[in-house]
């Protein structure tokens, strides 16, 4: 299978985005600030990571960088302009893969369905908006009706308002 490059948008002749999700920098003559010309020879870029597992790469033109998410180059240049309202898509989850294959246009709630399936969103006593753990949750939930909210939060160490709020499902697991 042959990688494809394509010139990127507003980058043409400086830069190039593969199919395979890589981004390189194309042979150029610039002048240092000494107004002397230089020859830049081109090279695959080394994308940095992101807190969230994305990659982005920093593009220069006429002096100003562009910090750009790979995934967002190589949907604009091999799927077009991307819809109104539209997010990009990694298909296995993986968002450091930002191969073609890897990528496509679709709606926020797919999207965040996606992250669901593939884990990497938080849930339950794993997320960190959890206040208590599952375990805790059910031991709560098993002693209903086997004393007051009262005695029950001051033996397990919560608020009695949580314990009555779980014990009346007006919530799952975040408590106040």
């Amino acid at each position: 299978m042959n990688e494809i490059w394509l010139p990127i948008q507003g980058f043409v002749g400086l830069y190039e985005v593969s199919d395979l999700g890589r981004v390189r920098s194309l042979d150029r003559r610039v002048c240092d600030s000494r107004g002397f010309f230089r020859h830049l020879r081109g090279c695959v870029l080394k994308p940095q990571s992101q807190p969230s597992g994305h990659l982005h790469v920093n593009l220069s033109r006429e002096g100003v960088k562009h910090q750009t998410l790979v995934h967002d180059i190589v949907t604009r240049t091999f799927l077009g302009v991307k819809p109104k309202g539209a997010w990009v898509r990694h298909l296995n989850g993986a968002h450091a893969l930002n191969s073609l294959w890897n990528l496509e246009y679709n709606t926020p709630q797919v999207n965040v369905t996606d992250m669901y399936v593939h884990g990497s969103r938080k849930t339950g006593s794993s997320s960190h908006l959890a206040k208590h753990s599952t375990a805790l949750v059910t031991r709560i939930r098993k002693l209903k009706g086997s004393a007051s909210s009262q005695v029950v939060a001051e033996k397990l160490g919560v608020k009695a308002r949580y314990v009555r709020r779980l014990w009346a499902n007006e919530i799952r697991r975040y408590g106040t």
